[in-house]
């Protein structure tokens, strides 16, 4: 996921910092990501308002979190060797 984020430091020099972050692929088809990865995103935001990486960060590891729960309730859900259908997940 790549990102950059310009800043201007106190004596006006603008710094453009690059970002870019590595994520595992779930083999799993979820919907309402995008919109889950935008609020969590802007929440990070709005709390760490000059760090795009810190926001990105702590976004990244909070939809993995969740997608993890998620792909562990659908399968408890499906039973035992059976693949979640796309209501459980």
């Amino acid at each position: 996921m790549p990102g950059s984020q310009r800043t201007q430091t106190p004596d006006g020099t603008v710094m453009m910092q690059s970002i870019h972050m590595e994520m595992c692929k779930v083999d799993t088809v979820f919907i309402g990501t995008g919109d889950l990865f935008t609020a969590v995103l802007l929440a990070w935001m709005h709390k760490h308002l000059n760090s795009l990486k810190v926001a990105c960060e702590n976004t990244v590891l909070a939809m993995h979190h969740v997608l993890q729960q998620t792909i562990k309730y659908a399968k408890a859900k499906a039973g035992e060797g059976l693949k979640p259908s796309p209501v459980q997940l």
